[in-house]
This record gives structure tokens, sequence and C-alpha cells, in this order.
């Protein structure tokens, strides 16, 4: 069986920013694509799960940018799982620009929940093996728990979640987070600044009519740690870690 996954995918203007930058939540999108896509080839895929009371959850993804495409070039995304740690299953992304280079390196890690009990359970539970390929890596940091804010943090966003953020399992997507991420920066900052890196840890959702704070703490000039809270119950939606060229 074949263990990675490719794509070619056109990008549209609307996945540009005003400095003709790909917009990071649009590479958020593609990662989850391409990753439920080869899941149903694999026979591990949302559907599949269904059957077992099983679903996927994404907890947690680190991005390196290495450069960007540019508007109307067609790209390639190329995807593995790579291996099991803990109870997460490793799987791994290499988007690659029109020259074939590579311009972002992406892992991430999926929880595999019981849907009766929405407790995490081993990747071995599955009736179906999954087949890693552990002799690559696009990266090879595994998931770690992202520093609390000190009490020095700064609210930098506010949001009430309404129709417009809420996707198909009825939760606030994590490509939506990351547009939060972004609006938490004022217009002059992100016309001076490239991102370099970004990660972020998933611990709880967001549904509609929910409202949600962002905080902010400069680590340096260039790093900036942000955690997420839902105000409806005072649950850490999110953690991340955004560094800057």
């Amino acid at each position: 069986m074949v263990k990675t996954f490719e794509k070619q995918q056109k990008l549209s203007v609307y996945e540009f920013d005003s400095e003709n930058k790909l917009k990071i939540n649009s590479l958020f999108n593609y990662i989850q694509d391409i990753a439920a896509e080869h899941a149903e080839s694999l026979l591990v895929g949302r559907k599949d799960l269904e059957q077992w009371n099983l679903f996927w959850v994404l907890s947690w993804v680190k991005v390196k940018i290495v450069g960007y495409p540019k508007f109307g070039e067609s790209i390639r995304i190329k995807t593995w799982p790579k291996r099991q740690y803990r109870l997460f299953s490793l799987r791994d992304l290499l988007f690659y620009n029109q020259n074939d280079e590579v311009f972002a390196k992406v892992s991430t890690a999926w929880l595999l929940v019981n849907a009766k009990s929405m407790r995490a359970t081993s990747v071995e539970s599955l009736p179906i093996p999954i087949n890693y390929h552990s002799e690559e890596d696009a990266l090879t940091e595994t998931p770690d728990k992202i520093s609390a804010l000190s009490p020095n943090k700064q609210l930098v966003f506010e949001k009430s979640i309404k129709y417009s953020d809420i996707d198909v399992n009825k939760h606030v997507n994590n490509a939506k987070y990351v547009e939060y991420l972004f609006d938490c920066y004022s217009k002059e900052e992100l016309e001076q600044k490239t991102i370099k890196e970004i990660t972020l840890s998933f611990l709880s959702e967001a549904k509609f009519d929910d409202e949600i704070s962002i905080f902010r703490e400069k680590l340096s000039v260039t790093s900036h740690i942000f955690e997420a809270y839902n105000k409806s119950n005072e649950k850490l939606i999110f953690k991340a870690i955004i560094d800057w060229n």
C-alpha cells in the first residue's frame, strides 16, 4: 500500500492577503482537507470511523514557512501518517511551489476519540491498522505543552461566534482560529513582518454565540505567545506561538 498521498491545488485570489502572500489560514484548510482525503483512502476517514463510534480530532499543529507561492500558481501537497506518539497519531505534510521547491513544512498530531465516552483512545483500537511511513520527517518536533502566559498578558481580541465561524461539526474550525490570531495584529505590524513559524495546541471547542477572548504576550520582538478563552465557560480554547522574521 502507498504510504504517502499527493494532491495538486490551484491557488485562488481570495487566499492571498494585501501583501500578495498566501494566508496562513488557507494553509490550515489544506492541511485538514488533504488529511481527510488520505484518511478516507486508508479506510479510516470520517464515514469509516462513524460505524465504530470514533472520530479524529486535530490536537496540535506546527508550521514552518520557508517561502511563499505566487498568486495564480498551482502547488503540490504531500502528506503521510508518520508514527504513533503517546496517544497521538502524527501526520506530516510538505507544500511545494510551482518550481517544486518546498515552501512550508508541517507536522500535526491527531487524537482518536470515542464518540460515546468523548475520551481519547489508542489508534491500536482501530479495526484497520494505520500503515505508518516513519522513514521521512517534514519536521522532527513532537507535541509539547506551550508555556502559560504571565500576568502581563494583554487582551488583544474579542469576538462573538456567529454563523460564518461554524463548520459542519457545529463548532469553530481550527483555520478560523488562525484568522483570529492574525486579526490580533495591526496593519502596520503585518506589513512589516513575515511569518516564520506558527504552533497551535487545540484544547476545547467554541460554538455558536460563545464569546472568546484572546490574550497575547511578547516573548521577544519576533516571538509572541497567545491564549484564547471561552468567556461562556472560562475554558482555554487554544494556545499558540507565532515567530516572525
